[in-house]
């Protein structure tokens, strides 16, 4: 979904592959080159399957996301393109931070809030600490989830 609004807001081409396709490995390569795609969200265990020494020059923007990106990816795939790392529970449907653009080996910050989201990190006694402490990450705003189907509380 949030593809297609990327795509349909910038007046791009949002490339659907046929149905049954597997998005892995050689396949996600060869349609990312065929079809020359110049923005994609990939997770980062996906991003893993794609083959070694690929270069993809189309590729120009970058995002990672549903899970933690390790550094070995950001060293290899934040070159020569623009790369962000959006991360986001579950109960934020995709993204709820944004950090980038992203370089070198380290694993990548999770970023700062997006528009109407805020973020906490908190402690014992859900109290806030201060930066550079570890807690619990605590998403409020819009885009926060009122619940999980069936089970409102």
């Amino acid at each position: 979904m949030l593809e297609s609004v990327l795509a349909f807001a910038a007046g791009a081409t949002l490339v659907i592959p046929p149905a049954g396709t597997p998005l892995v490995g050689e396949t996600l390569a060869g349609l990312l080159a065929a079809e020359h795609v110049t923005h994609a969200l990939i997770p980062p265990a996906v991003l893993a399957t794609l083959p070694t020494g690929l270069s993809l020059p189309d590729l120009a923007t970058l995002i990672v996301g549903g899970d933690a990106c390790p550094g070995d990816l950001v060293a290899v795939w934040s070159r020569g393109r623009r790369m962000l790392n959006a991360y986001g529970p579950t109960e934020t449907t995709v993204a709820a931070t944004l950090h980038g653009p992203l370089s070198g080996d380290g694993a990548p910050p999770i970023g700062r809030p997006i528009r109407g989201t805020r973020v906490h990190v908190l402690g014992p006694g859900l109290q806030p600490l201060p930066p550079g402490m570890t807690g619990d990450l605590y998403v409020a705003g819009r885009g926060v989830a009122l619940g999980y189907l069936g089970r409102p509380a």
